[in-house]
């Protein structure tokens, strides 16, 4: 359950992505990878550890028999895909049960994206790979031999990122003709997109190694830019907010997660100096959760809160900030232990706001939106 409370008088410490807390795993496995999708967080990771969440906060360990490291996982099209080393591809309709699929190749698979064409998949030796299954999978040519480390989708096309030096973008309409992407800025620190990509409200940001970004509004023309940041490695974008996570993997740059509303400006939310780095991030049940070495998982608090407050025409008037489409129901407490709640109102958010009008509770008295 998530909830966020407001009383007659409160004070406010922050938003939701000010705080960030460490969950159990289970696992002291590095944990490379995060997919959200069916009401279900799958992460992955170091021998073929898989884990699930229905809430980001309490995780099972999942069986899949293999022990092969997994990199990368994504949710489309009904299913979670799963990559690894030896080109391990997995396939799963519900994170618990794992089905090994031949990918045709024993090269090692760093990343995968679900789009609109099915799956795309990418690893070492310039390996690009499509499936519109998740089962069936063809290899496709690139013009590299390079490693491929990220790879994602945006304005109707597909982005593969090659660790090379100079870095390389590669793109695709269709999964099976690449082109290199020229007019992309040149480097002299190899990893570009070794974090992936993320797209949200007409802008992609794909990250670099080192606190970099590169910045599209249209696919064609990117921008290097530079964060507050020492080390990124993954990047999810929701609720028109990205998120990045990283850290220094040699110490001295930190656990770090930070965000932006627009991929220019980039704001620190968390830091912890002696704290092992994180390595990919998801949204998902209102909550951004973030994943590392040594089993690690951050959650933020929820992305659901309260707002607004008046008194007018007899009533007391809030705003439910929250997901578009999803259905609330706000509660009311009157006693100052908050012990007891009774629903008041449901309520579903046609865009990310809503304004309610709730009876005045006096000074004594609380409301909750509960998802």
């Amino acid at each position: 359950m998530c909830s966020a409370v407001f009383g007659m008088a409160c004070s406010v410490s922050g938003g939701p992505l000010d705080n960030w807390t460490s969950v159990a795993s289970g696992t002291t496995n590095h944990l490379r990878a995060i997919a959200f999708g069916g009401g279900t967080f799958v992460a992955a990771g170091d021998g073929g550890k898989v884990l699930t969440s229905s809430n980001g906060i309490t995780w099972a360990s999942q069986s899949t028999g293999i022990s092969n490291a997994l990199n990368g996982v994504s949710f489309g099209h009904g299913q979670f895909v799963a990559v690894g080393s030896a080109g391990l591809v997995m396939t799963s309709g519900d994170g618990a049960a794992w089905a090994t699929q031949n990918s045709g190749t024993t090269k090692q698979l760093n990343a995968i994206s679900a789009t609109d064409i099915g799956f795309v998949a990418v690893g070492n030796s310039g390996t690009i790979l499509t499936s519109s299954d998740g089962s069936n999978w063809i290899a496709q040519l690139a013009s590299t031999s390079g490693t491929f480390v990220g790879v994602g989708a945006g304005f109707g096309r597909i982005f593969a990122g090659v660790a090379a030096n100079p870095p390389a973008l590669f793109w695709s309409t269709n999964g099976s003709v690449w082109s290199y992407m020229t007019n992309v800025p040149i480097f002299q620190q190899p990893d570009l997109f070794n974090g992936g990509f993320a797209t949200g409200d007409g802008v992609m940001v794909g990250v670099r190694i080192r606190g970099l970004f590169c910045r599209s509004v249209d696919g064609d023309v990117w921008t290097e830019l530079s964060s507050p940041f020492f080390y990124c490695y993954g990047i999810a974008q929701a609720r028109h907010t990205f998120v990045t996570v990283g850290g220094n993997p040699s110490g001295g740059g930190g656990r770090t997660i930070g965000t932006s509303t627009n991929g220019l400006a980039w704001q620190t939310r968390y830091f912890n100096n002696s704290q092992s780095r994180l390595l990919n991030v998801a949204y998902g049940r209102h909550r951004f959760v973030a994943v590392g070495e040594s089993g690690a998982i951050v959650v933020s608090d929820p992305l659901l809160w309260l707002s607004n407050p008046s008194v007018a025409g007899g009533g007391f008037k809030l705003t439910v900030n929250g997901e578009p489409g999803a259905v609330y129901r706000i509660q009311k407490a009157t006693n100052g232990a908050m012990s007891s709640w009774d629903d008041v109102v449901t309520v579903t958010n046609g865009v990310d706001t809503v304004e309610v009008t709730l009876p005045v509770l006096g000074p004594a008295g609380f409301y909750r939106v509960v998802f």
